[in-house]
C-alpha cells in the first residue's frame, strides 16, 4: 500500500519590489544630489542624512561612511550640519552595538578575532569623529563666511600648541580673507601672526624669528585695510616690537616712516575711495603713539617738532594741546606753554574751548599771581566776549577771585554784578548767593538790599520764594520788621500751602514772634487768599503728585464723544474749590490771648493755623 503524499513546503516568491538590497535601475544618489540638494538647499541636512540611511539599509556601509563625510564637509548652516552629525554618530554607534552582539556569540575564535579588530577599528573611528566636531563646525562657519576674522581666530585655538597647523591657518587665513570683505580686526591677524613668530610659537619654546615677524608686518603695512586706524596699529605693533627687543633707534625710524607728510597734505581723511595708506599720515592714533615715543626715549626738540606737525596738520584734540603744553611746563618753557593754549582756544569752540580756557587760566594765574594783572584781565575778558552762558559762570568766580587776591574789592563785586546778570538761569540763585555773601563780607549788611530786591525781579518763581526767605531773615537782623513781613507777603504768592509748608510755617513764626492781632489775622487772610487760588481740581491733583502724596482719587478721563456733557457734569457737581484735609480745628494763641469761637460748629474746612472771630470783633 503506498504511503499518502507528503505536503510540499511553498517557498515566498522574490519580490524586488521590497527588497532593499536591490539594485533598482533608479540612482537614488543622482535623484537626491540633483533634484533634492540643488533644489531644496534649505533641506541639505536631512537630505544627505536620508541619503546615507538609503546605503546603509543596503548594507553598503563604506558607501553609507562616504556619504555622511561628505555631507559634513558641503552643509553650510549648523542646522544641516547637526542633523547630518547626529545621524553619523547613530549610524556608528549602531554598527558597534551590532559588532558587540555578534563577539557575544562568535563562530569561531578567527571569526571572534576578526569581529574584534573591526570593532577596535569601528570605535576609533567614531572617537575621531567625535574629537573632530570643533573643527567641522567650524568648517561649515567659514564655509558659510571665508571673511570672518573671528572664526579664522577661533580655529587657531583649536589647534593649541600644534605650532605647524597653527602657522599653517594663519597663512590661509591671510591668503583667503578678502581686506574689504573682512569683519571686524583684520589687522589682528597680522599682528598675532607677528607675535607668534617673536615670542617662538605658540608654547615660546622654539627660536623667535625677528626676521619673519619685521617681514610679515612690513607685508601688512601695505594691505589695503578697511579703516586707517587698522593700519596705524599695524604701524604701532611695529614699533612697539622694537621697543620690547630696546631697539629704540628702530622704533623712532619705524614711525618716522609710518608718519611720513606727503606734498599734499589736504587730503581728505575720510574720502573712502582713497587707500589707507594715503590717508595714514592724519590719523591721530598714529601722531599720539609716535609723540608718546619722542616723549619718552627722544629729546625736547623732537618732541616739540612733532607735537608741532599734530598741530599744523590740524588734527589736534583738546587732549593733545593739554598734553603738549603740560610738557613744556614741565621743561620751563612757561611762554611757549601759554602760547600752545592760546592756540588751543583758537582751534576748538565751545565747550571744547571752555576746557581749555579753564585749565589756561588757572594755570597762568598761578604762574603770575597779581604781577601781570592786566594781562591776566584781558585773558578773562577773551574768555568770556564768547562764552555761552551754562559755561560762563566757573570763568567768572575764577575772574572775580583775582581781583579779591590781586585786585580791587570794587572791581570784584562789578564781575560778580555782572555775573548774575550772564550766567544761565540754572546758576543764578547760586550766583546770586555768592554775591551776597562777598558784598556782605566786604560792605556790611545794608548793602545787601539793592541785590536782594534785583534778584527777586530775576529769579523765577521757585527760586524768588527761597531768595524771599533771605531777604527777610536779613531785614530782620536789621530790625526792620514791615520790611519783613512785606517780603513775605510777596513771596506768599508764589508758595502753594500744600507744596510749601515750610514757607508758611516760618511766616507763622515770625508773626507769632513779632506781630500782632492784627498783623496775625492778615496772614491767616493772605494764606486762605493764596490757598482758594490755589485750589482747583487740577492745581490739587499737581501738588499732589508732586508732593508724593498717595492718597489722590484718580480721576477718569472723560469719553472722547461726549466732553460737552462731562464738562456740564463737572460744572453742576459743586463747588470747585477742594476741601482741605484737616478736620480738627484748633484754637492759636496769639499775644497770649485765645481767640476762638465755640458756638461755630465744626465742618471740617477749619485750618490748623486760622482764629476763629465773632461778629462783633470782626
Amino acid at each position: 500500500m503506498a504511503a499518502p503524499p507528503q505536503p510540499v513546503e511553498e517557498k515566498e516568491s522574490y519580490d524586488e519590489e521590497v527588497d532593499p538590497t536591490s539594485s533598482r535601475k533608479m540612482n537614488v544618489e543622482k535623484i537626491v544630489r540633483e533634484d533634492g540638494l540643488e533644489v531644496y538647499k534649505d533641506q541639505a541636512g536631512r537630505l544627505w542624512a536620508g541619503l546615507a540611511t538609503y546605503w546603509s539599509k543596503r548594507g553598503e556601509f563604506d558607501k553609507a561612511k562616504e556619504t555622511f563625510e561628505s555631507g559634513i564637509s558641503s552643509v553650510l548652516t549648523v542646522r544641516d550640519f547637526t542633523q547630518v552629525f547626529d545621524a553619523y554618530t547613530e549610524f556608528l554607534e549602531s554598527l558597534n552595538t551590532a559588532l558587540m552582539s555578534a563577539l557575544e556569540s562568535p563562530e569561531d575564535e578567527e571569526t571572534a578575532a576578526e569581529i574584534e579588530a573591526d570593532l577596535d577599528v569601528q570605535m576609533q573611528a567614531f572617537e575621531a569623529l567625535i574629537d573632530r566636531r570643533p573643527f567641522l563646525v567650524n568648517d561649515v562657519l567659514l564655509r558659510r563666511n571665508p571673511h570672518d576674522v573671528q572664526e579664522w581666530e577661533k580655529r587657531i585655538a583649536l589647534w593649541g600648541d600644534n605650532d605647524e597647523k597653527v602657522a599653517e591657518t594663519y597663512t590661509r587665513a591671510l591668503e583667503t580673507i578678502s581686506p574689504k570683505k573682512s569683519s571686524a580686526n583684520f589687522h589682528r591677524l597680522y599682528i598675532n601672526f607677528a607675535k607668534f613668530y617673536e615670542e617662538g610659537g605658540t608654547t615660546g619654546q622654539s627660536e623667535p624669528d625677528l626676521a619673519s615677524a619685521r617681514k610679515l608686518l612690513e607685508k601688512a603695512t601695505k594691505v589695503n585695510f578697511r579703516l586707517v586706524d587698522e593700519l596705524a596699529e599695524v604701524w604701532i605693533e611695529w614699533a612697539e616690537l622694537e621697543i620690547r627687543r630696546d631697539n629704540y633707534d628702530e622704533a623712532i625710524r619705524v614711525m618716522q616712516r609710518a608718519a611720513y607728510v606727503p606734498k599734499d597734505s589736504k587730503i581728505n581723511y575720510h574720502d573712502q575711495s582713497l587707500p589707507v595708506q594715503a590717508r595714514l599720515f592724519k590719523s591721530l592714533k598714529l601722531w599720539s603713539f609716535y609723540v608718546d615715543l619722542e616723549e619718552s626715549i627722544g629729546t625736547v626738540e623732537t618732541t616739540k617738532n612733532v607735537y608741532d606737525k599734530i598741530l599744523e596738520l590740524r588734527i589736534a584734540n583738546a587732549q593733545i594741546i593739554v598734553n603738549y603744553a603740560t610738557f613744556l611746563e614741565d621743561n620751563q618753557y612757561f611762554e611757549e606753554s601759554f602760547k600752545v593754549y592760546e592756540r588751543g582756544v583758537e582751534l576748538f569752540n565751545y565747550p571744547i574751548s571752555f576746557e581749555i580756557w579753564n585749565i589756561y587760566l588757572s594755570k597762568f594765574v598761578k604762574r603770575y599771581g597779581g604781577s601781570k594783572l592786566e594781562r591776566t584781565r584781558d585773558l578773562f575778558e577773551q574768555a568770556l566776549e564768547k562764552c555761552p552762558q551754562k559755561y560762563c559762570k566757573p570763568l567768572f568766580l575764577m575772574y572775580a577771585k583775582l581781583e579779591e587776591d590781586f585786585g580791587l574789592a570794587k572791581r570784584a563785586m562789578a564781575i560778580y554784578e555782572r555775573a548774575v546778570g550772564v550766567v544761565a538761569d540754572q546758576d543764578k540763585f547760586e550766583m546770586f548767593t555768592i554775591y551776597i555773601a562777598k558784598v556782605t563780607e566786604n560792605y556790611g549788611l545794608p548793602a545787601t538790599r539793592p541785590i536782594f530786591e534785583r534778584a527777586l525781579e530775576v529769579l523765577p518763581d521757585k527760586q524768588t520764594a527761597r531768595m524771599c526767605l533771605r531777604f527777610a531773615s536779613m531785614e530782620r537782623k536789621l530790625g526792620e520788621i514791615d520790611r519783613a513781613r512785606a517780603i513775605y507777603a510777596h513771596a506768599s504768592q508764589f508758595c502753594d500751602p500744600r507744596l510749601y509748608p515750610d514757607f508758611w510755617k516760618e511766616w507763622n513764626q515770625f508773626e507769632v514772634e513779632t506781630g500782632s492781632e492784627d498783623t496775625f489775622k492778615e496772614y491767616l487772610r493772605i494764606k486762605r487768599s493764596v490757598q482758594s487760588q490755589y485750589n482747583t481740581e487740577a492745581s490739587f491733583l499737581t501738588a499732589h503728585a508732586l508732593g508724593g502724596q498717595k492718597d489722590a482719587q484718580a480721576t477718569s478721563a472723560p469719553a472722547p464723544g461726549d466732553a460737552m456733557a462731562e464738562a456740564e457734569k463737572q460744572a453742576t457737581k459743586g463747588p470747585s474749590f477742594v476741601r482741605a484735609t484737616t478736620t480738627v480745628s484748633k484754637p492759636v494763641e496769639t499775644n497770649g490771648d485765645h481767640e476762638m469761637d465755640e458756638d461755630a460748629p465744626n465742618t471740617g474746612d477749619g485750618n490748623d493755623e486760622e482764629i476763629r472771630m465773632s461778629d462783633d470783633e470782626e
